[in-house]
């Protein structure tokens, strides 16, 4: 008589390791859609760091800007200042002449004249020595 008992196992234990394929198929299918995913969020993070980055960059701009002119107030008053501001207000107009270098864009008329008035009263205050 056949025995078709080894037969059953057979296809039983094909059966069972075909099941198992197709589990590890999908769930790497899961781990690739889960990555795919994960990647994507990164990517929309980076993309957030970078727009804020680009506003912090422009709000500092703006605020170097406000110094200035500030500082061009001042002196327009005959207030005056020690050679450790003039510094600071140079690093000031450094950082917002490259700012505005790179973006053509952003309003650079607004200080020019409070820039030019800044190093020539610094030029008077070497020249004459009279720094606070």
């Amino acid at each position: 008589m056949f025995d078709y008992s080894g037969i059953a196992i057979s296809i039983i234990s094909s059966a069972a390791i075909f099941t198992f394929v197709q589990f590890l198929i999908s769930r790497h299918d899961q781990k690739s859609d889960k990555l795919a995913s994960i990647l994507l969020e990164i990517q929309d993070i980076r993309k957030d760091i970078t727009n804020l980055h680009v506003e912090v960059d422009k709000i500092e701009a703006q605020n170097a800007r406000i110094r200035i002119l500030d500082a061009s107030d001042q002196i327009r008053r005959k207030v005056k200042h020690s050679e450790e501001y003039f510094n600071q207000i140079n690093d000031d107009i450094t950082a917002y002449n490259r700012y505005c270098d790179k973006h053509p864009e952003f309003a650079n008329n607004k200080a020019k004249h409070a820039i030019e008035n800044i190093n020539k009263a610094y030029q008077h205050a070497i020249e004459a020595d009279d720094f606070l």
